[in-house]
């Protein structure tokens, strides 16, 4: 099912549910600064067959099943300039499952602590919308606090990690 009825791109012919849409939208909630802020986008087309005749008719370049629907997706962090847009063409979904592609962007969040807005729109040419999301930049942990990249221990094996300790042995 969508994410949100905003993210509804077309909906069945007969019984009006949504057919293609965007099951998941996932932003960064909580991070550090300077660190990463992903947006992950996952595009459903539960039609099990598309025609031309479709407005949001896209050729998936596929052997067995050329056909699919498009969809646009457009992130805008709004601490940096400018937005990201990728498409999509989603082929038709099977028997018991949908077609389904997903979208992943990545920013550099701001070096100062505070909320920041990050609009992300899907579209196509039967519907869709914008979300607005806020990812929040928390304040760097006290110096010598911080774990470094890679875990606690920076990945490196920690010498005192308990065990036995038996003279002689190593």
């Amino acid at each position: 099912s969508p994410q949100s009825s905003t993210y509804v791109l077309q909906r069945g012919d007969v019984t009006g549910g949504p057919v293609f849409y965007a099951e998941s939208v996932s932003v960064t909630r909580e991070v550090l600064p300077g660190r990463s802020v992903d947006v992950a986008v996952e595009v459903v087309n539960e039609r099990n067959t598309v025609t031309p005749l479709n407005p949001d008719y896209c050729d998936t370049g596929g052997f067995v099943s050329p056909d699919g629907l498009e969809a646009t997706v457009t992130v805008n962090p709004l601490w940096t300039p400018g937005s990201d847009t990728q498409s999509v063409c989603v082929g038709p979904g099977g028997l018991l499952s949908p077609g389904r592609e997903s979208l992943s962007f990545s920013y550099v969040a701001p070096e100062e602590a505070g909320s920041y807005p990050v609009d992300v729109t899907v579209e196509s040419d039967t519907g869709g919308g914008t979300e607005r999301f806020t990812v929040q930049v928390t304040e760097a942990a006290p110096p010598g606090r911080e774990p470094p990249e890679g875990g606690e221990n920076g990945g490196e094996e920690d010498e005192e990690s308990g065990g036995i300790d038996i003279p002689g042995f190593d």
